[in-house]
């Protein structure tokens, strides 16, 4: 049993290995052709390395057993030693490098910062292989196409969608290259509903051959059964350790999360909260500030929208000492809500001012009510133009 374990263990380090690239290196180690890390016994494993040697396998610990897998590197430089580890979907060529500082040497002088990445992770949409309308046919379950396609490229389990409206989707099982054929398991129309009706789709419409239409760098879920032992549970806990210095609002070099568009084009959404929460966005303990809208290449056209139906849009609660505030230009006060509710503003312009309904004074001597404080009915204007002693005044209104 023993035995077979260590056979067992070995391919899987050595498929991890085939995957992951290289670990649990020594720092500045030797390099191989075009300046990548070396791999030597100890030091980590190729992709070439898939069924290599057993007695890389052998000797001291390198950090994987059948339960745990642990991957531990000095990092250095740029691109792949640059990282622990990296994972790339759909690369764009037979040798793909984490693009960490990725940029030729000259290019050190555009980057100010040096990074270290502990696991980088990349994934590329592939591009779609088409079948033509011309000469593709159906059966309930084939496609035949009069194109040249790579058959080679076909795995079992490919997914194979039509371009019909609405299209019609099979999972491949076989394929026939000198029929140019692709076998499924049968076709079923995608309308967003379970039908499990066996249709064939009409000839004379192309296909598109393991089609992806959205792309995932990482896509992690957790999950609190029914019956688990654990009754909370987080997607995911990014932790931050600084024991250097505290950050300020002047530097913030010290991030959580940091979300960049490193494309030409604008991205649509940075952080987007889906399906019922009962919170969309909390934060706890800020020191300044629990949200800024921080000034940039470019202006947004809303600091805050809400285009929901919520019963409030703004609600706040809590002893403030103030609950609203708007300054301008050189901290001009242009307009507060206090923690008593009074507002000051640098001006009022509107075609028209409302009072709401009150109770008015009981007298010129009634402690209700603040110094400035305005009350009406049907006969007088208050005004409360002093706290101490309590003195109300008041004017009459008439018809003219």
């Amino acid at each position: 049993m023993d035995k077979l374990l260590r056979s067992i263990s070995r391919r899987v380090l050595f498929r991890v290995g085939a995957t992951l690239a290289a670990f649990t290196g020594t720092a500045g180690g030797a390099l191989a052709q075009g300046g990548r890390p070396k791999v030597e016994p100890g030091d980590g494993f190729s992709p070439e390395s898939l069924l290599g040697p057993p007695e890389l396998a052998e000797g001291p610990r390198r950090g994987l057993t059948l339960s745990q897998l642990k991957v531990f590197r000095r990092t250095y430089g740029t691109f792949d030693r640059a990282s622990v580890a990296s994972v790339i979907a759909n690369p764009l060529n037979a040798d793909p490098q984490a693009q960490i500082l990725g940029t030729s040497r000259s290019g050190l002088s555009t980057y100010f910062t040096r990074d270290s990445v502990a696991l980088y992770v990349q994934g590329f949409g592939p591009p779609a292989s088409n079948l033509p309308a011309s000469g593709t046919t159906y059966g309930q379950n084939f496609v035949r196409t009069a194109a040249a396609i790579d058959f080679a490229q076909l795995k079992p389990g490919m997914i194979v969608d039509t371009q019909h409206s609405p299209k019609y989707s099979g999972e491949v099982t076989t394929w026939d290259a000198a029929n140019k054929q692709i076998n499924v398991s049968g076709w079923y129309r995608v309308t967003g509903k379970l039908d499990t009706t066996p249709y064939v789709p009409a000839n004379g419409v192309g296909a598109v051959l393991n089609p992806v239409t959205k792309i995932w760098a990482i896509n992690a879920n957790v999950t609190l059964t029914a019956d688990s032992g654990a009754d909370a549970c987080a997607g995911m806990e990014l932790g931050v350790l600084n024991a250097k210095s505290d950050d300020t609002l002047a530097k913030l070099t010290t991030l959580g999360i940091d979300v960049v568009n490193l494309g030409s084009k604008a991205v649509g959404v940075a952080y987007r909260q889906r399906s019922p929460f009962q919170i969309g966005f909390m934060s706890q303990s800020a020191i300044s500030m629990g949200f800024l809208v921080a000034s940039g290449p470019t202006s947004p056209l809303y600091g805050f929208r809400d285009s929901s139906n919520s019963n409030v849009v703004l609600y706040a609660e809590g002893k403030h000492q103030h609950y609203i505030q708007f300054v301008g230009p050189k901290q001009r006060l242009l307009y507060q809500v206090d923690g008593n509710g009074f507002v000051t503003c640098t001006g009022l312009r509107s075609p028209a001012f409302v009072l709401n309904a009150s109770s008015p004074p009981a007298s010129s001597r009634d402690p209700q009510g603040e110094a400035g404080e305005m009350r009406w009915d049907r006969n007088y204007l208050y005004i409360k133009v002093s706290g101490a002693p309590h003195t109300w005044r008041r004017v009459q209104l008439s018809d003219w």
